[in-house]
């Protein structure tokens, strides 16, 4: 019995070190459940907000509440309350129901529809190797032979880079906003888990065809975020790729490992959790365990530790973006220095900086698209 006992206590210290492990890994490539804030109260068309970073950012934003079923947009701050720590913001729009008191998803997807967009449009089927992937096109005017390729990121869907549509329709090309595997709304994974890029990208190659096979001459791809990898990885892998001109990227992930790793710093997890996170998620019984087709390869989702890219590149990236350190994006420029563009901007949160200053993102965007980098 002694022998027992001696034994029993590193057996279940291994075994929560195991759970402890499958949480963490799994809060990076799982759903999960989203930030909120809290609405506290509302009179009129002004609402109260706990204050916190995101809720006194500057610009435009919108916030589900009552289970993603009430979407409104919130303006501009009105009144800042530092003792109280409440911040109040006019309700601009409401969509689906009125905005409720209580949780607040705080997001910066103000159009949750192509209708909300207000341009013609229509509902198109990609079909990838993983099947059907539903996708929003936006016919182009003076420039309908450019496709711009819209890709969102992790845990959001197909409304998040519509704030992208308008900066491409000002220049005139056509737009394509893809989903891909797992993402909720392409063809279905095990427990909608997330390869960070490493499998999804075959989908929105399979959107590159389509756009050439549709009349396309000239392909940019713009990703969000994770996106901003998958476009990463279709313009090096993409049997296309000569016909891909050139990337926008908007807080894109170039390096998982250090993304993780900078997520656990501001959560103030010991860098030795998330050392050991990134080690489970590259190897693959683990990774299988947690419902994962196959290990991440991190080294594959790295561009910042030497040359890998091969056409220009813009990106917009904030300084204060509290998921993807905008370090991330320096190095990126300083080992493609002939290639990538860096634009920073400051007071955005991850993928907020069209939120924080919408005139300045779309003009970048707009200018971007009227040119051909590649001459």
């Amino acid at each position: 019995m002694g022998f027992i006992k001696l034994l029993f206590g590193p057996v279940m210290l291994a075994v929560l070190a195991w759970v402890g492990l499958r949480v963490s890994a799994g809060m990076v490539v799982l759903p999960w459940k989203p930030k909120t804030v809290g609405c506290l109260s509302r009179n009129g068309d002004f609402a109260t907000f706990e204050q916190t970073p995101a809720t006194t950012a500057p610009g435009l934003y919108a916030c589900w509440t009552n289970k993603r079923r009430n979407h409104a947009v919130i303006g501009e701050v009105v009144r800042l309350d530092p003792r109280a720590r409440t911040v109040t913001r006019r309700i601009l729009s409401e969509k689906g129901g009125r905005l409720e008191m209580g949780s607040a998803e705080w997001i910066g997807i103000v159009w949750t529809s192509p209708e909300d967009v207000d341009l013609p449009w229509s509902p198109v089927i990609i079909e990838s190797s993983a099947g059907n992937c539903p996708a929003w096109l936006f016919p182009g005017s003076t420039q309908s032979e450019h496709w711009v390729i819209h890709v969102h990121g992790l845990r959001v869907v197909r409304d998040s880079p519509l704030r992208g549509v308008v900066a491409a329709s000002a220049a005139g090309v056509t737009s394509l906003v893809v989903s891909y595997r797992g993402d909720g709304v392409g063809p279905a994974v095990p427990k909608n888990a997330s390869m960070l890029g490493q499998t999804e990208w075959p989908d929105v190659d399979a959107a590159v065809e389509f756009a050439l096979e549709h009349g396309a001459e000239r392909v940019t791809l713009m990703g969000w975020s994770k996106g901003g990898g998958i476009a990463l990885r279709v313009a090096d892998q993409s049997l296309n790729r000569g016909r891909i001109s050139d990337l926008v990227l908007v807080g894109p992930v170039t390096d998982w490992a250090e993304v993780i790793t900078f997520g656990a710093k501001i959560a103030r997890i010991p860098r030795w959790v998330s050392a050991a996170v990134i080690s489970a998620l590259g190897w693959r019984p683990f990774a299988r365990s947690i419902g994962l087709p196959a290990a991440i390869d991190f080294d594959a989702l790295n561009w910042t530790s030497r040359r890998k890219l091969s056409v220009p590149a813009l990106i917009i990236h904030s300084s204060d973006d509290d998921e993807v350190p905008i370090e991330l994006s320096r190095r990126m420029r300083d080992v493609n220095p002939d290639l990538v563009t860096l634009v920073e901007f400051t007071g955005a949160l991850h993928t907020m900086e069209w939120n924080v200053d919408r005139p300045r993102f779309e003009k970048l965007v707009t200018e971007r698209l009227l040119l051909d980098p590649r001459r």
